[in-house]
């Protein structure tokens, strides 16, 4: 590996991307309004601690978080 190659590293997130999990066929009709209000609590904070480590991350969409199905 040359110095110049760049890696990137991330957790496994068994869950899939969180795009899949809302375009999955069970939620057609949109999530329970406690799991969406769930889902935009963790983004939140998600990008909240970015933000605490001076990390600006400008491509916040649905395909770029991924989901944990276990508990950490």
């Amino acid at each position: 590996m040359h110095s110049s190659d760049r890696q990137k590293v991330t957790e496994w997130a068994s869950g899939g991307s969180l795009a899949s999990f809302l375009s999955d066929r069970r939620h057609r009709r949109g999530v329970p309004e406690d799991l969406a209000a769930f889902i935009l609590r963790q983004l939140w904070a998600a990008v909240e601690r970015l933000h605490e480590h001076r990390v600006a991350y400008r491509d916040i969409k649905v395909k770029a978080f991924y989901r944990c199905l276990t508990v950490v």
